[in-house]
């Protein structure tokens, strides 16, 4: 399975077979433990052998995942995503006006619209509608920033300042592309610095993100600063322009498939005459 040659008394491995493509694939060779070198040069730490012990190919493996995540003499620092993080949006900016604010998912041409309104008379922090998950603020008017997340575990942590305001289930009902959007303005804009979510930044950008029309979702919506939010807002002069100031609060909507279900189906596309028949009651009089 590998082949060892002696060079200078130093050791190599080289593997054969179905390693191959592997070593090829990550130019990767086995030096000996302490060598470390740039991950970005796709070098990884070598196990210690002894006598004629020859390194396996799950070493290589488990090596190259500590050494990736967790290898404290890298010579650059290195992010990485928790071993169930899917994908990371980038984080933007919703302008929230009576204290809520929509994550919903895009209408497009072909699906019946599913338009749901939230009661706003219950006490929930999340109220979930067909095609909207709105999350409710503490503070009636200000710009908070917000990412969201595809995990493939749920219940994890998103990191210190985080809280859970809220766990709900959510079923994609168009092509299942999410993002955030102002209260009344449309989608949101980009945050004007990084969120560290996960123990990574998210950098500024469009919050969106693309579920699977076929999966239903658990979902997990975590705040910061929204505990004390509102008291910080009236502490504050009144008229001061807080748009400078520090977020009130900051969300993160995290995403983890449930189940499946049958995707909505796609209308037939409609023509123009049955638009225009729709819309004046009666087609065109060069229609008829």
């Amino acid at each position: 399975m590998a082949a060892v040659r002696q060079t200078a008394g130093r050791r190599q491995t080289a593997f054969t077979s179905l390693a191959r493509p592997v070593t090829q694939f990550c130019h990767i060779a086995y030096r000996p433990l302490g060598n470390h070198r740039n991950l970005a040069d796709r070098s990884v730490v070598v196990p210690k052998t002894s006598g004629s012990e020859i390194p396996t190919f799950r070493d290589w493996i488990d090596d190259f995942i500590r050494a990736a995540c967790t290898e404290p003499m890298c010579t650059e620092p290195i992010s990485c995503k928790p071993l169930g993080m899917l994908h990371i949006s980038h984080a933007g900016a919703v302008n929230i006006e009576y204290s809520h604010f929509p994550v919903g998912e895009q209408w497009e041409p072909g699906f019946e619209r599913r338009d749901g309104r939230p009661d706003f008379k219950t006490s929930e922090a999340v109220v979930v509608v067909p095609g909207n998950i709105v999350v409710r603020s503490r503070v009636q008017q200000h710009t908070a920033p917000v990412v969201l997340a595809l995990s493939g575990q749920r219940g994890e942590a998103p990191g210190a300042g985080w809280e859970l305001l809220a766990s709900v289930a959510y079923r994609p009902v168009y092509a299942g592309r999410m993002a955030a959007f102002d209260t009344t303005n449309g989608p949101a804009r980009s945050a004007d610095e990084a969120v560290r979510v996960f123990g990574q930044l998210a950098d500024p950008g469009e919050p969106t993100i693309d579920l699977d029309p076929s999966h239903t979702y658990d979902v997990q919506v975590w705040a910061q600063g929204r505990s004390d939010s509102r008291e910080r807002f009236d502490d504050a002069a009144p008229g001061a322009d807080t748009e400078g100031a520090s977020a009130l609060e900051a969300y993160l909507i995290v995403f983890t498939s449930s189940g499946t279900q049958e995707p909505a189906p796609q209308a037939a596309r409609e023509s123009r005459r049955d638009r225009l028949t729709r819309t004046y009651g009666r087609p065109p009089l060069n229609m008829r």
